[in-house]
Protein backbone atom coordinates (compact mmCIF):
# COMPACT_ATOMS: atom_id res chain seq x y z
CA UNK A 1 0.00 0.00 0.00
CA UNK A 2 1.15 3.42 -0.78
CA UNK A 3 2.05 6.13 1.63
CA UNK A 4 -0.57 8.85 2.25
CA UNK A 5 0.02 12.15 1.61
CA UNK A 6 -0.40 14.70 4.32
CA UNK A 7 -2.31 17.50 2.36
CA UNK A 8 -2.88 18.82 -1.62
CA UNK A 9 -2.05 22.12 -3.08
CA UNK A 10 -2.90 23.40 -6.41
CA UNK A 11 0.79 23.03 -7.10
CA UNK A 12 0.50 19.10 -7.60
CA UNK A 13 3.26 19.23 -4.65
CA UNK A 14 1.44 16.27 -3.46
CA UNK A 15 1.28 14.41 -6.10
CA UNK A 16 4.88 14.80 -6.84
CA UNK A 17 5.58 13.25 -2.98
CA UNK A 18 2.84 10.23 -3.36
CA UNK A 19 4.72 9.19 -7.37
CA UNK A 20 8.56 9.71 -5.76
CA UNK A 21 6.79 7.51 -2.28
CA UNK A 22 5.80 4.93 -4.93
CA UNK A 23 8.94 4.76 -7.08
CA UNK A 24 11.72 4.53 -3.64
CA UNK A 25 9.57 1.55 -2.20
CA UNK A 26 9.13 -0.23 -5.69
CA UNK A 27 12.94 0.18 -5.65
CA UNK A 28 13.89 -1.06 -2.52
CA UNK A 29 11.39 -3.99 -3.65
CA UNK A 30 13.71 -4.92 -6.86
CA UNK A 31 16.55 -4.75 -5.08
CA UNK A 32 15.24 -7.44 -2.20
CA UNK A 33 14.58 -9.61 -5.09
CA UNK A 34 18.54 -8.95 -6.71
CA UNK A 35 19.56 -9.57 -3.31
CA UNK A 36 17.67 -12.81 -3.27
CA UNK A 37 18.75 -14.30 -6.49
CA UNK A 38 22.51 -13.24 -5.37
CA UNK A 39 21.95 -15.41 -2.75
CA UNK A 40 20.62 -18.51 -4.34
CA UNK A 41 23.43 -18.06 -7.21
CA UNK A 42 25.84 -18.02 -4.47
CA UNK A 43 24.98 -20.86 -2.84
CA UNK A 44 24.29 -22.82 -5.95
CA UNK A 45 27.78 -21.95 -7.12
CA UNK A 46 30.01 -22.52 -3.57
CA UNK A 47 27.99 -25.98 -3.41
CA UNK A 48 29.00 -27.17 -6.99
CA UNK A 49 32.61 -25.49 -6.76
CA UNK A 50 32.61 -27.00 -3.01
CA UNK A 51 32.87 -30.21 -4.69
CA UNK A 52 35.14 -29.19 -7.16
CA UNK A 53 37.67 -28.50 -4.65
CA UNK A 54 36.93 -31.37 -2.16
CA UNK A 55 37.59 -34.15 -4.45
CA UNK A 56 40.56 -32.44 -6.12
CA UNK A 57 42.30 -32.35 -2.76
CA UNK A 58 41.34 -36.01 -2.21
CA UNK A 59 43.14 -36.97 -5.38
CA UNK A 60 46.48 -34.96 -4.33
CA UNK A 61 46.51 -36.77 -0.91
CA UNK A 62 44.61 -35.30 1.66
CA UNK A 63 42.34 -37.23 3.58
CA UNK A 64 38.18 -36.57 3.73
CA UNK A 65 38.44 -34.91 7.17
CA UNK A 66 40.75 -32.29 6.11
CA UNK A 67 40.06 -32.09 2.47
CA UNK A 68 36.57 -30.25 2.68
CA UNK A 69 39.24 -27.26 4.49
CA UNK A 70 40.52 -26.31 1.14
CA UNK A 71 37.24 -25.04 -0.39
CA UNK A 72 36.03 -22.69 2.30
CA UNK A 73 39.24 -21.10 2.44
CA UNK A 74 39.11 -20.51 -0.82
CA UNK A 75 35.51 -19.33 -1.26
CA UNK A 76 35.18 -17.43 1.73
CA UNK A 77 38.39 -15.53 0.83
CA UNK A 78 37.10 -14.50 -2.44
CA UNK A 79 33.69 -13.16 -0.79
CA UNK A 80 35.83 -11.36 2.25
CA UNK A 81 38.05 -9.65 -0.68
CA UNK A 82 34.90 -8.51 -2.60
CA UNK A 83 33.13 -7.71 0.58
CA UNK A 84 36.47 -5.40 0.64
CA UNK A 85 36.85 -4.11 -2.42
CA UNK A 86 33.26 -3.10 -3.22
CA UNK A 87 31.40 -2.22 -0.05
CA UNK A 88 34.21 -0.67 2.35
CA UNK A 89 33.90 2.26 2.06
CA UNK A 90 36.61 3.98 4.57
CA UNK A 91 38.86 1.58 3.34
CA UNK A 92 42.05 3.49 1.04
CA UNK A 93 42.78 2.99 -2.48
CA UNK A 94 45.44 0.56 -2.43
CA UNK A 95 43.41 -1.32 0.32
CA UNK A 96 40.84 -1.52 -2.60
CA UNK A 97 43.29 -2.22 -5.28
CA UNK A 98 44.48 -5.15 -3.58
CA UNK A 99 41.25 -6.42 -2.66
CA UNK A 100 40.11 -6.16 -6.01
CA UNK A 101 43.21 -7.92 -7.51
CA UNK A 102 43.39 -11.07 -5.10
CA UNK A 103 39.28 -11.14 -6.03
CA UNK A 104 39.91 -11.70 -8.96
CA UNK A 105 43.19 -13.85 -8.65
CA UNK A 106 40.75 -15.99 -6.11
CA UNK A 107 38.11 -16.71 -8.72
CA UNK A 108 40.42 -17.54 -11.69
CA UNK A 109 42.24 -20.17 -9.40
CA UNK A 110 38.46 -21.70 -8.35
CA UNK A 111 37.87 -21.92 -11.86
CA UNK A 112 41.05 -23.35 -12.72
CA UNK A 113 41.21 -25.92 -9.90
CA UNK A 114 37.64 -27.03 -11.38
CA UNK A 115 37.98 -27.37 -14.65
CA UNK A 116 41.63 -29.57 -13.61
CA UNK A 117 39.57 -31.97 -11.59
CA UNK A 118 36.96 -32.61 -14.12
CA UNK A 119 39.49 -32.97 -16.48
CA UNK A 120 41.21 -35.86 -15.07
CA UNK A 121 38.35 -37.44 -13.60
CA UNK A 122 37.27 -37.64 -17.11
CA UNK A 123 39.79 -39.39 -18.14
CA UNK A 124 40.20 -41.65 -15.26
CA UNK A 125 42.94 -40.82 -12.91
CA UNK A 126 42.50 -41.91 -9.76
CA UNK A 127 45.70 -40.20 -8.07
CA UNK A 128 46.72 -36.34 -9.51
CA UNK A 129 50.44 -35.75 -11.04
CA UNK A 130 53.10 -34.07 -9.10
CA UNK A 131 52.49 -30.50 -10.57
CA UNK A 132 48.95 -30.65 -9.43
CA UNK A 133 50.35 -31.94 -6.10
CA UNK A 134 52.07 -29.26 -5.34
CA UNK A 135 50.15 -26.47 -6.74
CA UNK A 136 47.31 -27.29 -4.59
CA UNK A 137 48.99 -28.20 -1.72
CA UNK A 138 50.49 -24.36 -1.61
CA UNK A 139 47.11 -22.86 -2.04
CA UNK A 140 46.53 -23.08 2.41
CA UNK A 141 49.45 -20.95 3.34
CA UNK A 142 48.94 -18.59 0.28
CA UNK A 143 44.73 -17.86 1.31
CA UNK A 144 46.34 -17.50 4.79
CA UNK A 145 49.12 -14.63 3.54
CA UNK A 146 46.59 -12.94 1.47
CA UNK A 147 43.83 -12.21 4.14
CA UNK A 148 46.33 -11.98 6.74
CA UNK A 149 47.78 -9.00 4.52
CA UNK A 150 44.27 -7.56 3.75
CA UNK A 151 43.66 -7.36 7.38
CA UNK A 152 46.61 -6.17 8.19
CA UNK A 153 45.98 -3.12 5.06
CA UNK A 154 42.03 -2.44 7.06
CA UNK A 155 43.29 -1.97 10.35
CA UNK A 156 46.20 0.84 9.04
CA UNK A 157 42.94 2.20 7.43
CA UNK A 158 41.30 2.20 10.79
CA UNK A 159 44.33 3.74 12.61
CA UNK A 160 44.42 6.65 10.22
CA UNK A 161 42.64 10.25 11.14
CA UNK A 162 38.65 9.95 9.90
CA UNK A 163 38.42 10.31 6.08
CA UNK A 164 42.79 10.45 5.75
CA UNK A 165 42.81 6.95 3.95
CA UNK A 166 39.92 7.50 2.20
CA UNK A 167 40.69 11.27 1.22
CA UNK A 168 44.30 10.81 0.11
CA UNK A 169 44.20 9.11 -3.71
CA UNK A 170 46.68 6.00 -4.68
CA UNK A 171 49.62 7.74 -6.53
CA UNK A 172 49.68 4.94 -9.13
CA UNK A 173 46.18 5.83 -9.91
CA UNK A 174 46.04 9.69 -10.38
CA UNK A 175 49.09 11.60 -11.66
CA UNK A 176 51.18 14.25 -9.34
CA UNK A 177 50.13 17.79 -10.22
CA UNK A 178 53.75 19.58 -10.54
CA UNK A 179 53.45 23.26 -9.91
CA UNK A 180 55.94 25.96 -11.45
CA UNK A 181 58.27 26.97 -8.80
CA UNK A 182 58.08 31.12 -7.71
CA UNK A 183 60.49 32.79 -9.38
CA UNK A 184 63.46 33.79 -6.60
CA UNK A 185 64.55 37.41 -7.15
CA UNK A 186 67.90 37.43 -7.43
CA UNK A 187 69.86 40.85 -6.70
CA UNK A 188 71.88 42.43 -9.97
CA UNK A 189 75.27 43.95 -8.82
CA UNK A 190 75.36 47.70 -9.48
CA UNK A 191 78.42 48.59 -12.18
CA UNK A 192 80.34 51.28 -10.00
CA UNK A 193 81.33 53.85 -12.06
CA UNK A 194 84.65 54.50 -13.34
CA UNK A 195 87.13 56.95 -11.10
CA UNK A 196 89.47 59.22 -12.64
CA UNK A 197 92.12 57.14 -11.94
CA UNK A 198 90.58 54.12 -13.92
CA UNK A 199 90.13 56.45 -17.13
CA UNK A 200 93.27 57.71 -17.28
CA UNK A 201 95.45 55.76 -18.77
CA UNK A 202 98.82 54.67 -16.95
CA UNK A 203 102.13 56.76 -17.47
CA UNK A 204 105.28 54.70 -18.32
CA UNK A 205 108.64 55.83 -18.35
CA UNK A 206 110.26 57.30 -21.34
CA UNK A 207 112.22 54.37 -22.43
CA UNK A 208 113.26 54.04 -26.37
CA UNK A 209 110.71 51.58 -27.40
CA UNK A 210 107.93 53.22 -25.43
CA UNK A 211 109.20 56.67 -26.84
CA UNK A 212 109.01 55.12 -30.24
CA UNK A 213 105.78 53.76 -30.13
CA UNK A 214 104.09 57.12 -28.86
CA UNK A 215 105.49 59.33 -31.12
CA UNK A 216 102.55 58.55 -33.86
CA UNK A 217 100.04 58.41 -31.41
CA UNK A 218 101.48 62.54 -30.25
CA UNK A 219 101.31 63.67 -34.11
CA UNK A 220 97.73 62.48 -34.61
CA UNK A 221 96.37 65.26 -33.15
CA UNK A 222 98.71 67.79 -34.64
CA UNK A 223 97.47 66.48 -38.01
CA UNK A 224 93.77 66.49 -37.72
CA UNK A 225 94.05 69.84 -35.76
CA UNK A 226 95.56 70.78 -39.04
CA UNK A 227 93.07 68.96 -41.26
CA UNK A 228 90.53 70.64 -38.81
CA UNK A 229 92.38 74.30 -39.03
CA UNK A 230 91.82 73.69 -43.58
CA UNK A 231 88.67 72.38 -43.52
CA UNK A 232 87.44 75.56 -40.82
CA UNK A 233 89.30 78.12 -43.92
CA UNK A 234 87.92 76.83 -46.90
CA UNK A 235 84.45 77.05 -45.15
CA UNK A 236 85.70 80.84 -44.08
CA UNK A 237 86.20 80.92 -48.12
CA UNK A 238 83.29 79.63 -49.57
CA UNK A 239 81.12 82.00 -46.89
CA UNK A 240 82.99 85.38 -47.99
CA UNK A 241 82.81 84.53 -51.85
CA UNK A 242 79.29 84.14 -51.09
CA UNK A 243 78.56 86.99 -49.01
CA UNK A 244 81.36 89.46 -49.01
CA UNK A 245 80.19 91.71 -46.46
CA UNK A 246 79.67 88.91 -43.75
CA UNK A 247 80.78 90.49 -40.39
CA UNK A 248 83.73 88.77 -38.54
CA UNK A 249 81.99 87.65 -35.35
CA UNK A 250 79.55 85.84 -37.94
CA UNK A 251 82.35 84.54 -39.83
CA UNK A 252 83.54 83.01 -36.81
CA UNK A 253 80.34 81.50 -35.22
CA UNK A 254 79.77 79.77 -38.38
CA UNK A 255 83.34 78.44 -39.02
CA UNK A 256 83.96 77.77 -34.97
CA UNK A 257 87.25 80.37 -34.06
CA UNK A 258 87.40 83.10 -32.95
CA UNK A 259 86.54 86.37 -33.27
CA UNK A 260 90.51 87.68 -34.20
CA UNK A 261 90.97 84.56 -36.85
CA UNK A 262 87.46 85.33 -38.20
CA UNK A 263 88.75 89.20 -38.96
CA UNK A 264 92.05 87.97 -40.41
CA UNK A 265 90.78 85.11 -42.84
CA UNK A 266 88.17 87.59 -43.52
CA UNK A 267 90.91 90.32 -44.28
CA UNK A 268 92.90 87.74 -46.49
CA UNK A 269 90.17 86.80 -48.61
CA UNK A 270 88.34 90.30 -49.16
CA UNK A 271 91.54 92.01 -49.50
CA UNK A 272 94.60 90.65 -50.35
CA UNK A 273 96.42 93.76 -50.98
CA UNK A 274 96.46 94.41 -47.98
CA UNK A 275 98.30 91.63 -46.27
CA UNK A 276 101.20 92.50 -48.81
CA UNK A 277 101.83 95.71 -46.99
CA UNK A 278 101.54 94.34 -43.73
CA UNK A 279 103.93 91.64 -44.42
CA UNK A 280 106.14 94.08 -45.89
CA UNK A 281 106.00 96.42 -43.38
CA UNK A 282 107.12 93.42 -40.98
Amino acid sequence: MMPDTTAYDSTGEALVTRHREYLRHGTAARDRCTTAGTYIVGAAAAAMSWTGWFLLAAMCGWSSRLAWLLPIAVDVYVVTSMRVWLRVAWASQRTRRFAAFSTVFAVVLSVAANAAYHLMDSLGWRRAPWPVVVAVSGLAPLMLALVAHLQARLNADKAAPDGAAAAVPDATLEPAVVRPAEPVPVAVPVAAEPTAAATEPATEPATGDATKQRQPTRQKPRQNTRQTGAAKRAKAARLVADDPAIAAPALAAKCGVSDRTAQRWRTELTRPHLVGKKEGAR
